[in-house]
C-alpha cells in the first residue's frame, strides 16, 4: 500500500504546482480559487508523506493522519520509534515552511467547511475562507519546493534501511 501514498503524494505535488502557476496568472476572484486548491494540495501532499513514513514502520494507514502528533502516536502505540518524525518535528520549528502548511490546512475553507452539524448554514459561508497565511508567489513556491525537498529526503532515508 505504501506505493499508493506515494501516489497520492506525487499526484498533490503535482496538483499544487499547477494551482500555483494558475494562482500567480490569475487576476480578480481567480485567485482564492487558485489559491486555495494550492494550499489544500500541498497540506494532503504532506499528510500522505506522514502516511508513506507510516507504513514504512508497518503501521497499517487506511486513511490519512490528521497531523504530525497523530502520525507519531500511530508508531508508538505500534511500539517504535521513528527518526524520520523526529526530522520531520525538527523542521517543523526550525525551517517554518510546514508550519505554514499547516496553519493554512487548519483555515483552509475545507477545515471551515467542516462545522457542527447545528451551525446555520448562512453562517458557514460568512467566513473569510482563505486568510493570508501562505505568502504569495515566490514565497508560496518555495515552500511547495521545500515540502517537494522533505518528500525526496524522506524517501531515501527509508530506502537506505
Amino acid at each position: 500500500m505504501s506505493g499508493q501514498w506515494q501516489r497520492v503524494t506525487n499526484k498533490m505535488l503535482y496538483h499544487a504546482r499547477t494551482y500555483l502557476k494558475a494562482w500567480e496568472a490569475s487576476e480578480g476572484g481567480e485567485v482564492q480559487v487558485f489559491r486555495e486548491a494550492s494550499i489544500i494540495s500541498l497540506a494532503t501532499a504532506y499528510r500522505s508523506l506522514l502516511a508513506e513514513v507510516l507504513e514504512s514502520y508497518q503501521v497499517n494507514v487506511k486513511v490519512l493522519p490528521f497531523d504530525l502528533n497523530e502520525a507519531v502516536s500511530l508508531v508508538q502505540e505500534s511500539g517504535q520509534h521513528s527518526s524520520e518524525l523526529d526530522y520531520i518535528r525538527q523542521l517543523e520549528h526550525q525551517s517554518g515552511f510546514l508550519q505554514l502548511i499547516n496553519s493554512a490546512d487548519e483555515n483552509s475553507a475545507l477545515r471551515q467547511a467542516m462545522v457542527p452539524s447545528t451551525a446555520k448554514t448562512s453562517e458557514i459561508f460568512l467566513k473569510d475562507l482563505t486568510p493570508d497565511v501562505l505568502p504569495a508567489g515566490e514565497s508560496a513556491r518555495d515552500v511547495m519546493d521545500s515540502l517537494s525537498e522533505l518528500v525526496a529526503y524522506a524517501r531515501n532515508y527509508s530506502f537506505e534501511w
